[in-house]
């Protein structure tokens, strides 16, 4: 039976093999690297190992995962990440020393798969493609890329993500540094709270159009635990955190519906509403469209689950803005409040509150009646749809036709308006 090999000598090939492994990776040597650090990991796992010789594996697998990174072999940068983490992690968070390392291996990981733009940084380059362009005069490039600045220099400092290397292998390295940044979080959560909640949303943004179910509910709980990030942060900036918490919301609401988690749905879009109205928002036409199709959504799954009274106060309270936004755009905005004035209409007839809908169908005739006098072909649908539930409200009767199917009409307004599944 073989005898363990004493501490000392073991401490002395872990060294010995350190100082091999550096020198290949100063000699390009990858692949003698890469042996050499699968050997030192054996002799470390194979004792007691302590956390200086955790530190060195570490940093010589951060060196071999940048390296491979320069010459684009992925999949080995990623190993080589991931052992780094792999080792940091074995030691704990908390000293220094190990968060700094730990950050840097998050960050060269997801590095792997995109690059952060700052705004400030693409402007000379916006304004150069514009006067390149071939059917753009020198004056209507300038004007163009002054239009172009004066949106994006709202925030400079703003990044944008370019996936430059989008592949599967993305989602899990995602998931790993928004995992490490947690434990971060514990030890310093001010400096790296914002970036777990960054690395999150960038994840989100970037799978919301995915039709794979799981993915869809990764995104859905992934962007839940961002709001909340962004939620605790906004406490020392609201201005900056709190449009990130709805954002996150949102997409999380979008995803709630995809899956038909209503009881999800109903409790995030509310929130994000509520923040959305507490910023003054919708405050433009292009904000107005998204807006309202939440709050049309939230509507509907609340008339889903038989509770229209919660579907007229969400469409009630985002009216005001959209009337307001209409006074200022109205080509953009009308036919939007058209809408949202059919859906509350909608809305009040299941909460059986009957002057409510005459209310709001009658506006939405008169206003529907405008537009397609403007377009008829753009808006020849919603007025025959307003006219047709105005006549049923407007019945003989007193209150809507009997034989009017109002879980019918219900459908069809949500099949239309919902297209995505």
């Amino acid at each position: 039976m073989s005898q363990p090999e004493p501490v000392s000598e073991r401490r002395g090939k872990a060294a010995h093999l350190c100082d091999r492994i550096a020198i290949c990776l100063d000699g390009g040597d990858l692949d003698s690297a890469g042996a050499g650090l699968d050997e030192l990991v054996a002799i470390a796992h194979a004792g007691d190992s302590d956390a200086a010789l955790r530190l060195s594996i570490a940093d010589l697998a951060q060196r071999l995962g940048d390296s491979r990174a320069e010459r684009k072999l992925i999949p080995a940068a990623i190993a080589g990440y991931h052992l780094a983490l792999q080792e940091l992690r074995a030691i704990g968070a908390g000293a220094d020393e190990v968060n700094q390392r730990m950050d840097r291996a998050a960050a060269s990981l997801c590095s792997l798969f995109r690059n952060r733009l700052q705004v400030r940084n693409m402007l000379p380059g916006i304004r150069q493609v514009l006067a390149d362009a071939e059917h753009a005069t020198p004056q209507q490039a300038e004007e163009m890329g002054a239009d172009v600045a004066a949106e994006l220099l709202a925030d400079p400092d703003r990044e944008i993500c370019h996936w430059f290397n989008w592949r599967p292998e993305a989602t899990e390295a995602f998931e790993l540094a928004a995992s490490v940044y947690a434990d971060l979080m514990e030890y310093d959560a001010p400096r790296y709270r914002p970036e777990a909640a960054r690395i999150r949303m960038e994840l989100v943004r970037k799978l919301q159009t995915s039709t794979d179910t799981a993915e869809r509910s990764k995104v859905a709980d992934m962007a839940r635990l961002a709001s909340r990030d962004y939620l605790i942060l906004r406490r020392d900036d609201n201005a900056k955190y709190l449009p990130l918490a709805a954002e996150a919301l949102h997409i999380a609401s979008n995803m709630h519906w995809k899956l038909r988690r209503h009881d999800r749905l109903q409790v995030d879009a509310k929130k994000a509403l509520g923040f959305y109205f507490e910023m003054g928002r919708p405050a433009s036409a292009g904000e107005l469209e998204r807006i309202v199709l939440l709050a049309e959504t939230l509507a509907w799954s609340y008339q889903h689950t038989r509770q229209p009274p919660h579907a007229v106060r969400i469409l009630e309270d985002l009216l005001p803005f959209c009337r307001k936004v209409a006074l200022t755009d109205p080509l953009k905005a009308e036919p939007f409040l058209a809408d949202l004035l059919h859906a509350l209409g909608l809305a009040c007839m299941f909460a059986e509150e009957e002057e409510k809908a005459e209310q709001a169908l009658s506006e939405a005739v008169r206003l529907s009646r405008k537009l397609a006098a403007l377009d008829g072909q753009a808006h020849a649908e919603l007025l025959s749809n307003v006219l047709e539930l105005y006549a049923n409200l407007r019945s003989d009767t007193g209150r809507w036709d009997l034989a009017f199917d109002l879980e019918a009409e219900a459908r069809r307004w949500k099949n239309k308006k919902f297209l995505v599944s």
